[in-house]
């Protein structure tokens, strides 16, 4: 996972036949799995199934469901308790540091600005309808 994460995103792209789609992902997936807190190295971090309960599932969801949540003190209460149920507050602290260290993740800024690209999930690129430009028969 380590090494996915470290890789660069450019040779990745161009030395494997995955789609792009699913290698941000795996990226996307990677970044926050390495950052959650674990108790057994060796398995995975049971807050991953909390988070993912929650509609979480990647490093970018965090950040994205974070920074929204900011009119919602009881939703960072839940996320902090997804980390520490014990403690959610606590929780809502180690969210915190770690959205700060997954802000210093060159790969993930990469991650970030192609999820940011709208088109990608819009209609007009699935194979029903012509492309930008070109006629019915793809002329």
């Amino acid at each position: 996972m380590q090494n996915l994460c470290s890789a660069s995103l450019v040779d990745l792209m161009l030395k494997t036949r995955l789609p792009i789609m699913r290698m941000v992902d795996w990226l996307d997936q990677g970044f926050l799995y390495l950052h959650l807190p674990k108790e057994k190295p060796e398995e995975p971090p049971p807050s991953l199934h909390r988070l993912r309960v929650l509609g979480i599932r990647t490093a970018t969801d965090l950040e994205r469901v974070w920074n929204q949540s900011d009119r919602s003190a009881e939703l960072k209460l839940l996320l902090g308790g997804a980390l520490i149920p014990n403690d959610p507050k606590q929780g809502r602290a180690v969210i915190s540091s770690l959205l700060l260290s997954l802000g210093g993740e060159p790969n993930l800024w990469h991650v970030r600005a192609f999820r940011r690209l709208q088109w990608l999930g819009d209609e007009h690129c699935t194979n029903s309808q012509p492309a930008p430009g070109r006629g019915e028969e793809g002329e």
